[in-house]
């Protein structure tokens, strides 16, 4: 065969470069060999369109040379939809090749058991020879299933013009000398001298009774010398309002002999249903004979049609793939390439009105037989897109209802630049059954969706979507939106997860509140840790105590499920993240670890500021054990009001009523004011409590002679150290033994009688202290004895040991309750 192929195509190209002619058409495989033609497949150069070649050669078969120019001249002037469509031919001295549509004998189908089929086929073939007839005046003279084609649309063409001639052309001898005497008439049997005075149809009506017994009992053949017509029980499969027709085409006589043309008549006569009418009630011929007069019928007539067309198509919803079909009466071949362009082209010209939604899921079931996904994409794809064009609420519907099934053989360009767009509008549809059908939709688009349009432009739609007046698509929106989770951006679902979740748990409709539940579970890998517990349950709680049972216990289901999480989380966690103690650098940061005071001041600060550091010392920071079981002293309310406790609040210092020596001192108040610096014998003071290994913060001393100011608390800033404030003086005696920095009796003099300022006054304000010392005017009262000092110094030390053991108490006691001192 490839030799042939070879040799064919080698001689066609020499032929046509001698002649200077080109070929219309390209030649492609070899079929085989069909009567005196050798077959290919071809293609239009044009259009792409496939053809079927028939190639002769004049040099290899000479002897039928006329057969083949008489095949090419009755195809080429022959035009009837039933007859094998004639493309284009060309004829050399040495080649004829003609051009036809692509066709397959038919007896490359035989046998077949589809009774159906069988007949459709009959019925076009018996409209080729009535035409031949009756019009034409012509004989085929060799009708046989070699004679007729399957066209890709899967209905039958009649060709085989090789022995085609009328009845004035009989003398030319075609017909007599080429006449199968297999499949002769009985009166073709005797001679043709009576042929051209018997029925024109005589000798095909003959031939088309024995294709109908080949047709329906290939097992069964007739005689060769057949004399009469067959018997009633020699029907076969033959069907019953078919036989009596049969019958009357095989009587011995030409001129009692039925034509073609009376064949098909009977078989249209409705009234004649035993022994006519065999073709009204096929199915397949009601269908083809609707698609010629689609575009012509009314509205209600295109429905009941589609209606019986799917019915005919009977499909199923089953789980068998995509489409789920049964066994399918109409053929593959006849359903893409007559019915599908049928009704394509009645949505491209928008000739299908309001039988458009019927329309939707025939296109798409009829364009899934298709075998390539490129062609089922072109063929469904352009009517599909201009359908949902339509405003058509209909149509719409139908369009989102079969989405599942056509949404795979569209590509990702067109369903970004040319399906979305429209499905946009659904969103804000007046009509809230195509709101919620757009919602469902959406998930059969997310794999072939950009990123920005589900990141910006579909989640604006469903922020709308969560307020819609519909619980039902409110309900689906919270749904979507958990499915959209692994396509969101990390910052768009931290944004929006929790968000939508949370408003749909606020909802008045209960199976809403349910589905931000369930959105939460679903969606719980894709938060982030800390959100689980700082956003997450507090979202969740508000359900716990929900007025409906469903929704609280799938509060509870999903409570528990990520109160393991976060359990399981916190197990992996460190114990602490606080530094040991020796670790921490308490070293004042503003001089880069190194104290701002002077060398000399060191020592006086630090036991100035001892109370100050004990209010701020560090966690851990505990009491010692002689310190937890001491008994505290009484050392007046003064000291406890001053020192800051997480216990006591910090009061203010009141003044003492009885005047003391200038070289007495107090716990000051919360206002900071100038102090010395305490008595050398006082052994209950300052120096008993325990200094921090480091001072966060000193505050600014200043000293002169021997006086210390005290730091001002800022807000935000450790408390601040108490400060230490000179008794008021009551007489400018002598208050203070010598050597402890008493003021003169100069200065005594100067407070009295308000005259200059002395040496301390004019050491204050220079000073770079937060606040200066100005030693308060003495008042004029009776000077006291040494007795009457000596009680007063003692009972000053008496209360300041109390206050002291009030401070340890109140250390002790908040250790023993938080284990923190502040």
């Amino acid at each position: 065969m490839n030799y042939i192929y070879q040799l064919t195509q080698a001689a066609t190209t020499a032929v046509l470069e001698k002649s200077g002619r080109n070929l219309p058409f390209s030649l492609g495989a070899a079929t085989g060999k069909h009567s005196i033609w050798d077959t290919f497949e071809g293609e239009k150069k044009d259009d792409s369109s496939p053809l079927t070649i028939f190639v002769y050669n004049k040099h290899a078969n000479q002897r039928y040379t006329q057969l083949a120019t008489n095949a090419m001249r009755k195809l080429r002037t022959l035009r009837h939809p039933q007859i094998l469509k004639f493309i284009d031919a060309i004829e050399t001295d040495s080649m004829i090749y003609i051009a036809t549509e692509r066709a397959t004998p038919l007896s490359k189908f035989l046998p077949s058991d589809d009774t159906i089929w069988l007949t459709w086929g009959l019925q076009s073939l018996s409209q080729a020879l009535a035409f031949l007839h009756t019009l034409t005046h012509s004989i085929h003279g060799s009708v046989s299933s070699d004679s007729v084609f399957v066209s890709h649309s899967g209905e039958w063409k009649l060709g085989g013009f090789e022995l085609c001639t009328t009845q004035t052309e009989l003398s030319n001898g075609i017909l007599e000398s080429n006449y199968d005497s297999k499949l002769a008439a009985p009166e073709a049997r005797q001679g043709f001298d009576a042929i051209p005075t018997n029925p024109v149809s005589s000798l095909d009506s003959f031939s088309l009774a024995l294709l109908i017994s080949q047709l329906y009992n290939p097992t069964k053949p007739l005689p060769v010398d057949l004399t009469a017509a067959p018997a009633p029980n020699s029907r076969g499969m033959i069907p019953t309002s078919l036989f009596n027709s049969y019958r009357k085409l095989l009587n011995p006589s030409p001129k009692n002999r039925i034509s073609v043309d009376t064949f098909l008549h009977l078989g249209k006569n409705t009234q004649e249903t035993q022994n006519g009418a065999f073709f009204t009630q096929n199915p397949l011929i009601e269908l083809c004979q609707g698609l010629e007069m689609f575009s012509l019928m009314r509205q209600t007539e295109r429905v009941v049609f589609l209606k019986n067309l799917s019915h005919l198509l009977n499909y199923d919803n089953s789980n068998e793939g995509i489409l789920g079909e049964s066994r399918v009466s109409i053929p593959n071949s006849l359903a893409i390439h007559r019915i599908l362009p049928t009704l394509v082209h009645s949505v491209e010209y928008m000739t299908a009105g309001d039988s458009a939604p019927s329309l939707v899921p025939l296109i798409v079931r009829i364009g899934m037989r298709l075998s390539t996904e490129d062609e089922r994409s072109t063929a469904i794809s352009k009517p599909l897109l201009r359908l949902w064009m339509s405003p058509d609420r209909g149509t719409r519907m139908a369009l989102l209802e079969d989405l599942e099934r056509y949404i795979d053989v569209l590509s990702n360009k067109i369903v970004i630049n040319e399906l979305w767009p429209h499905l946009l509008t659904g969103f804000n549809d007046t009509a809230a059954v195509i709101r919620e059908a757009t919602i469902k939709a959406v998930p059969l688009l997310l794999p072939k969706l950009s990123d920005r349009i589900i990141n910006n432009e579909l989640l604006k739609q469903l922020a709308k979507a969560q307020l819609d007046p519909e619980p039902s698509i409110r309900t689906n929106t919270c749904i979507l939106i958990g499915k959209l989770t692994p396509k969101l951006s990390l910052t768009t679902r931290k944004k929006v997860l929790v968000a939508a979740c949370a408003r749909a748990m606020k909802d008045s409709f209960p199976p809403a509140r349910a589905a931000g539940l369930r959105t939460l579970l679903a969606t719980v890998d894709d938060q982030e840790e800390t959100d689980l517990a700082t956003r997450v349950l507090p979202t969740i709680c508000p359900c716990l105590l929900d007025k409906e049972k469903s929704v609280r216990d799938q509060a509870f289901e999903v409570l528990r499920n990520i109160v393991d999480r976060i359990e399981n989380i916190a197990s992996k966690m460190p114990e602490t993240v606080v530094k040991p103690d020796e670790e921490v650098d308490y070293s004042y940061s503003g001089t880069a670890g190194k104290s701002f005071l002077g060398d000399d001041q060191l020592g006086s600060a630090a036991t100035a500021i001892a109370g100050w550091a004990f209010g701020t010392s560090t966690t851990s920071k505990k009491l010692e054990a002689s310190e937890a079981t001491t008994a505290m002293s009484s050392a007046g309310p003064e000291a406890a009001a001053s020192m800051p406790s997480p216990m006591l609040p910090t009061q203010s210092t009141p003044q003492l009523d009885k005047p003391m020596s200038s070289g007495g001192m107090k716990l000051g108040s919360n206002k900071p004011s100038p102090s010395p610096l305490p008595f050398e014998d006082d052994e209950g003071g300052w120096g008993d409590l325990e200094e921090p290994k480091s001072i966060p913060s000193i505050p600014e001393m200043h000293a002169s002679n021997t006086s210390v100011s005290a730091p001002t608390r800022q807000a935000g800033s450790a408390p601040a150290a108490p400060s230490l404030q000179p008794i008021k003086p009551t007489n400018t005696g002598s208050m203070a033994r010598p050597g402890l920095g008493a003021p003169s009796p100069a200065l005594n003099r100067a407070n009295t009688t308000n005259n200059a300022p002395t040496e301390s006054h004019i050491s204050a304000q220079k000073s770079h202290s937060l606040h200066s010392l100005s030693p308060s005017p003495s008042s004029p009262s009776t000077p006291l004895s040494k007795e009457e000092k000596a009680q007063d110094l003692a009972r000053k030390r008496e209360e300041r040991a109390q206050k002291i053991a009030q401070i340890k108490a109140a250390k002790a006691a908040a250790t023993a309750n938080t284990g923190t001192l502040i």
